[in-house]
C-alpha cells in the first residue's frame, strides 16, 4: 500500500514540475483534465507583466431610515510574511477580484461604444459576481440596501490619487 502511495505523490510531484513549464504539451493535455485548475497550479514566482494599477472595492450602506454609511473598504485577507513562503492561498482570491474589476471595466467601455447602449453591464458575469461578494460582507442590522464602487489606485505611488471607475447602483440586502 506504502508503494501506491509513494508513486501517486511523486507522480503528482512530477507533473506538477511540468505544469510549470509554460509551453508544454503535457501541460495543455492537463488543462483539460483539470479544468478548474486547483489540482495542479501554476505558480508565479516573477509576473511576466507585473500589474502596475490596483483595484480597490468600496461598499457603502442605505440604512432603513434613508440614512448612508460612510465607505468601507474590502480588504482581501493577506497572508502573514512567514507563510507566504509556503502558499499563499488568499493570492488567487485577490488576482480573482482584480480580473472581475478589470471585467467590469471592459464591460462598461464595450458598453459606451455600442451602438445601442443598455443595462447590459448589470447581467455581466463581472458585475454580478462582484455584487454577490460586496453582499457577502458585514452589514448592520439596520441595512436594507448596499451600493459598491471600484477605484483605481496606483499601488504604492501617492503622486497620483486613485480614480472612481464605476458606482453601482443600490443593491437589496
Amino acid at each position: 500500500m506504502s508503494y501506491y502511495l509513494t508513486a501517486l505523490f511523486t507522480l503528482i510531484l512530477i507533473i506538477s514540475i511540468v505544469v510549470q513549464f509554460p509551453n508544454s504539451r503535457i501541460r495543455a493535455m492537463l488543462k483539460t483534465l483539470d479544468y478548474v485548475r486547483l489540482l495542479f497550479p501554476q505558480s508565479t514566482l516573477f509576473a511576466p507583466d507585473p500589474p502596475i494599477l490596483d483595484f480597490e472595492i468600496l461598499y457603502r450602506d442605505r440604512l432603513t431610515d434613508d440614512r448612508l454609511t460612510v465607505w468601507r473598504a474590502i480588504h482581501a485577507e493577506r497572508t502573514p510574511l512567514w507563510g507566504i513562503v509556503f502558499w499563499s492561498p488568499t493570492k488567487r482570491w485577490r488576482k480573482q477580484l482584480a480580473f472581475l474589476c478589470e471585467r467590469l471595466i471592459n464591460q462598461i467601455h464595450y458598453e459606451l461604444k455600442s451602438k445601442n447602449p443598455g443595462n447590459r453591464i448589470y447581467l455581466s458575469f463581472a458585475y454580478v459576481m462582484l455584487a454577490a461578494y460586496v453582499v457577502r460582507q458585514a452589514h448592520g442590522s439596520m441595512s436594507d440596501y448596499t451600493q459598491f464602487m471600484v477605484v483605481l489606485t496606483f499601488g504604492f505611488d501617492e503622486q497620483k490619487s486613485p480614480a472612481i471607475l464605476f458606482i453601482s447602483p443600490f443593491i437589496r440586502l
